[in-house]
């Protein structure tokens, strides 16, 4: 309890960071875009609230594992959504502060297509695909629907 109170104070006491988020367009074909041209890397989308205590401790413990492996052939792409009653985009930019490493991409996804997506894929009941890192393989394509990924807890180590 007494981490998840200084992870939100220090996230509440902060500037906005200096790192962009995008808004998804309701079928995210900009996301797709974006994990398309990454293909050739391993893959990494995370799914959270930008005022979830965990979501924000889980960014900042992946933070710390992309600052130990700089050379990690890694592409991330975070998508902010609005799950909890005061997430907004303003949080969102704010939230980007705990994974500002240039391997990463912020999304704001008000529509939660990503979150709508994973419940299909997974099977998860419906409001409860986020708060999850969903993990791909190099090479997989999005076509007409966004590939199956592997839903892990993030780990120490990262693909190589």
């Amino acid at each position: 309890m007494k981490l998840l109170l200084s992870t939100l104070l220090v996230f509440f006491l902060q500037g906005a960071p200096d790192v962009e988020i995008a808004t998804l367009s309701f079928d995210a074909r900009d996301f797709k875009t974006e994990f398309n041209a990454a293909a050739s890397r391993p893959r990494l989308v995370g799914v959270f609230s930008p005022t979830c205590g965990h979501c924000l401790q889980a960014c900042s413990e992946l933070q710390e594992i992309l600052k130990e492996n700089p050379d990690a052939p890694l592409e991330v792409f975070l998508l902010w959504s609005p799950f909890m009653k005061r997430d907004t985009l303003s949080l969102a930019q704010r939230a980007t502060g705990y994974l500002p490493d240039k391997r990463v991409k912020h999304f704001w996804d008000l529509w939660k297509y990503a979150s709508r997506t994973y419940e299909e894929q997974f099977k998860v009941p419906k409001g409860q695909a986020w708060d999850m890192f969903v993990f791909y393989k190099p090479h997989l394509v999005w076509q007409e629907s966004m590939p199956a990924g592997r839903s892990r807890r993030v780990s120490r180590r990262l693909p190589s």
